[in-house]
């Protein structure tokens, strides 16, 4: 499949892309700073005349594309009251004595609103739950446009194809949900399957929100640790959620003998079905994205390039929702796995050449933390001001941890399907994994300097991103004449 190519048209849809943001948001500052980067792009890179036009070109094309999509997703909106039925598909932290969350609202003419964001008083003291219907009576407004917002959530609202919100509504319990959808149906089973046996209702609360996202269950004091020690991303399924749910399903499978296109056809199918229970947030669609490029170069019988599946996802995922690209959850997805593809896996083979095999693991282990590390560092303190210098060495052995928990997460839901009578043996070893988990970032949240406090220049961010840009493109030996032109 494209391989090279891909390359070029990634780094004309983020050029075009920044120049969109620039536009939207008019600020000349960051007009002039991408175009100071593409120039700089060409002349470190010496790129070709006909390459050079190649880019310009497609990031012409991006930008209108860009400004095209967003001016139609923009759209002007009239509000309008509503009377209907509400249920949430997630339900956010929010401070004492308020509701937010997002969900579906169906009204009695058979319409029905995906994706409403609500944030509303709760004066009555209503507790909220995702396998409740709710009758709800408000305006529904128009979600306003993120640009010149003080805060990243308007773009993680926006890139999950949230168009409204309601601001002030009136909610009431009407009780379970009397006709809930297959999916629906299997959320529950599976949140049934993560509670059963558990003595502690906190660590049952984290086995939930590890392996179903849903971060508004961990303690205050859980959820401190782990944001001191910067391992909140194994709440956010993603990746590595993803990654090992198909593996772990891959292996199952050819445990059972089953020929390799059955293999990975039920890895396939298992993987969308893990992301339709968790909700099909952007982070998970990113992953299954992934898992799905590969899965189908093996169906092909072509090799498996890990960098062509990361620019080809990438550029996919762009082209189909462009305000991804300002979603901290993408640029810290997408940006960890450059770090890793970048910078961790050439320094591993270069600093483990000489070792023995003991040896090159952890070393290998220890430079894709590090490079994985540096990029979540860098978008952290641009972000939210601090830094966890601890973080390279935490996930060295929390992510293995977690990864051992979301297996037996899985197995816990197979179990409960074939032999729901072994169930408990499944989560009294889920249990005891959870208490060796919160055990350790316990003792890593004490460490001295766990978190620290930063001031950034949003130059000296931008300089620094794009240096990491440059890195990741960097030409592999003997593919620099694959680079320089297009086949």
């Amino acid at each position: 499949m494209l391989r090279y190519p891909i390359i070029w048209a990634n780094i004309s849809l983020v050029f075009g892309l920044c120049f969109v943001n620039a536009i939207f948001s008019k600020n000349a500052v960051s007009f002039a700073r991408t175009s100071l980067f593409l120039i700089c792009f060409f002349v470190l890179y010496r790129v070709r005349f006909k390459t050079s036009c190649l880019v310009i070109g497609g990031v012409a094309i991006a930008t209108l594309y860009g400004c095209f999509f967003i001016q139609h997703s923009c759209r002007h909106i009239e509000k309008h009251t509503i009377d209907g039925t509400f249920y949430f598909e997630k339900i956010f932290r929010t401070p004492s004595g308020r509701i937010g969350g997002l969900g579906n609202v169906y009204l009695q003419d058979h319409t029905h609103y995906n994706d409403i964001y609500i944030h509303i008083k709760n004066r009555s003291g209503l507790k909220v739950a995702e396998d409740k219907l709710y009758h709800l009576r408000g305006t529904l407004y128009p979600l306003r446009s993120p640009w010149g917002a003080s805060q990243s959530f308007s773009y993680y609202l926006w890139a999950r194809g949230v168009r409204y919100h309601l601001a002030y509504a009136q909610l009431t319990n009407v009780g379970d949900n009397p006709s809930p959808s297959c999916i629906q149906r299997l959320r529950w089973y599976f949140r049934k399957s993560l509670q059963a046996h558990f003595k502690d209702a906190d660590r049952s609360n984290t086995y939930q929100a590890i392996l179903l996202g849903k971060k508004e269950l961990l303690s205050e004091k859980n959820l401190n640790h782990f944001f001191d020690t910067g391992t909140m991303h194994l709440f956010a399924v993603s990746g590595l959620h993803v990654g090992v749910v198909s593996t772990f399903l891959f292996f199952f499978f050819k445990s059972l003998l089953l020929p390799k296109i059955f293999r990975l056809f039920f890895t396939l199918v298992g993987v969308f079905l893990y992301a339709s229970i968790v909700g099909f947030s952007p982070s998970t669609l990113r992953a299954s994205y992934m898992v799905l490029f590969v899965i189908t170069m093996q169906l092909c019988s072509r090799p498996v390039d890990g960098r062509a599946a990361f620019l080809n996802t990438a550029f996919f995922a762009l082209a189909m929702n462009p305000w991804q690209i300002w979603d901290v959850g993408f640029q810290l997805s997408y940006g960890v796995v450059a770090g890793i593809l970048g910078l961790g896996t050439p320094s591993a083979k270069r600093l483990s050449m000489q070792h023995n095999r003991l040896m090159r693991s952890c070393v290998a282990s220890l430079c894709i933390s590090i490079s994985a590390s540096f990029i979540s560092s860098l978008l952290t303190i641009y972000y939210w001001g601090i830094w966890t210098p601890w973080a390279f060495l935490v996930n060295l052995f929390l992510i293995p941890i977690a990864s051992c928990v979301v297996i037996l997460g899985v197995i816990s839901f197979i179990t409960n399907l074939i032999f729901p009578n072994c169930l408990w043996m499944i989560n009294y070893l889920s249990e005891h994994t959870i208490s060796l988990l919160l055990f350790c970032v316990d003792v890593c949240a004490r460490l001295p300097g766990s978190v620290l406090k930063v001031s950034y220049n949003s130059n000296v961010f931008y300089t620094c991103l794009f240096l990491f840009f440059l890195c990741v493109l960097k030409p592999r030996e003997g593919n620099s004449k694959l680079l320089t032109r297009i086949p």
